[in-house]
């Protein structure tokens, strides 16, 4: 006769066997949670970043178009054009005065 005789029924090893698979089965849904949670801050990130990258172009195209209306606008053709019409003129030779700065005569070594 055969020594294998049947195991009897343990209770307390079917309590700690689904107590285990409880817990891994806990442990692979925290794991599953964080992976979306991540995955959900990565995705969050993307359209921030494409927001500041359209902020971005924004703000390069206003600065090349107030650039060159600044360039439009401090021209001397066109300094000259107002100037004439609020009947201005250049002024003679002996009407100009050079002024120099403290610091342009302090480099020269006189005093101001």
């Amino acid at each position: 006769m055969s020594d294998h005789s049947p195991t009897p029924y343990d209770p307390s090893k079917r309590r700690v066997t689904i107590a285990l698979m409880l817990l891994a089965l806990a442990g692979v849904m925290a794991l599953a949670i964080a992976h979306i949670a991540r995955r959900q801050h990565v995705i969050r990130l993307g359209y921030e970043l494409s927001d500041a990258r359209s902020a971005h172009r924004k703000a390069l195209e206003e600065h090349r178009r107030l650039s060159l209306e600044r360039a439009m606008l401090r021209h001397p053709d066109r300094i000259r054009r107002i100037a004439a019409g609020a009947g201005l003129r250049p002024p003679e030779p002996e009407q100009i005065r050079v002024v120099r700065s403290r610091a342009a005569l302090a480099r020269r070594g006189r005093r101001p």
